[in-house]
């Protein structure tokens, strides 16, 4: 029944945020491996230069999926019509 499921919109743009999430968080620790690699190469400062870069364009990509995953919702939005005589009429 789950899998059924996995083509649905909402949950792409889940797998999606959560993938973009991961990154992010991933780009925030700190790599000692990779950083004396960077050193040992004399890439320090372009090793930091990209990272910026990849949070800078991930997070623009979230906000981009949010946004498309906000207009998808606000289309589905069922359309309720007011039932007929639920305004009952204040006698005067």
């Amino acid at each position: 029944m789950i899998e059924c499921c996995l083509d649905h919109p909402y949950v792409t743009m889940q797998f999606q945020l959560d993938a973009i999430n991961l990154m992010l968080h991933d780009l925030g620790m700190v790599d000692d491996d990779l950083r004396h690699r960077a050193a040992f190469h004399g890439c320090t400062r372009e090793l930091a230069d990209l990272r910026e870069e990849l949070r800078d364009y991930l997070t623009q990509r979230k906000r981009t999926v949010k946004a498309h995953d906000a207009i998808d919702h606000s289309a589905m939005l069922p359309i309720r019509a007011a039932p007929s005589g639920s305004r009952s009429r204040s006698a005067s």
